[in-house]
């Protein structure tokens, strides 16, 4: 974890914390912008674009502790159970749960799920 942080502090060089706070420039955010308006139900795309931003957002306030020095800050959320990880998680969980759920439906054949028995067409 330290060591994580010790890298970060050395790369971000020109990174502002306005950069890593903007979740419309990462490649999900342009997707959530783009293609998952046509692809999301409403609520679902609502949802996932306010956790997309929490998640950035606390990725800002990681850079803004590394900035002032304040590692112990920034280690505490980067560890596992901190904002970073919880701000992860959730938006993680909820792709995986409802998103891809959605998308899956929508590509799927409109008979694909029927039910037959085995051996019956």
């Amino acid at each position: 974890m330290e060591s994580q942080v010790s890298r970060f502090s050395q790369r971000q060089g020109g990174l502002t914390i306005a950069d890593i706070s903007l979740p419309d420039a990462c490649e999900l955010g342009i997707w959530l912008n783009n293609g998952a308006r046509r692809k999301l139900l409403p609520k679902n795309h609502a949802q996932v674009h306010a956790l997309h931003g929490r998640f950035h957002q606390v990725a800002g306030e990681i850079v803004q502790h590394i900035k002032q020095k304040e590692f112990s800050a920034a280690r505490q959320s980067l560890a596992s159970g901190g904002n970073f990880d919880r701000a992860s998680h959730e938006m993680r969980t909820f792709l995986r749960k409802r998103v891809l759920h959605e998308r899956f439906q929508a590509d799927m054949p409109k008979n694909e799920g029927a039910s037959t028995a085995p051996g019956n067409p």
